[in-house]
């Protein structure tokens, strides 16, 4: 994987805010610190994801990552 480091990844806060309310339900507040971490922990997931997925184009001899790397890569 290329060096990159997740603090350096920003995720726009305000759709991930939106799918915890979602995800918790009505009345449910969320820390500002409980926003920051869910979003940096997207934001690992989504570079372990993308790896994933760019190994196994790679091992098929493909340049282009496919919706099916992808949901493999899950």
């Amino acid at each position: 994987m290329a060096s990159v480091d997740p603090e350096d990844l920003k995720l726009p806060q305000a759709p991930i805010v939106k799918l915890m309310k979602q995800g918790a339900g009505e009345g449910v507040n969320f820390s500002n610190e409980a926003k920051v971490s869910v979003a940096r922990a997207a934001a690992v997931f989504c570079l372990h994801v993308a790896d994933h997925a760019s190994d196994i184009s790679n091992k098929a001899k493909r340049k282009t990552v496919t919706a099916n790397d992808i949901i493999e890569a899950m």
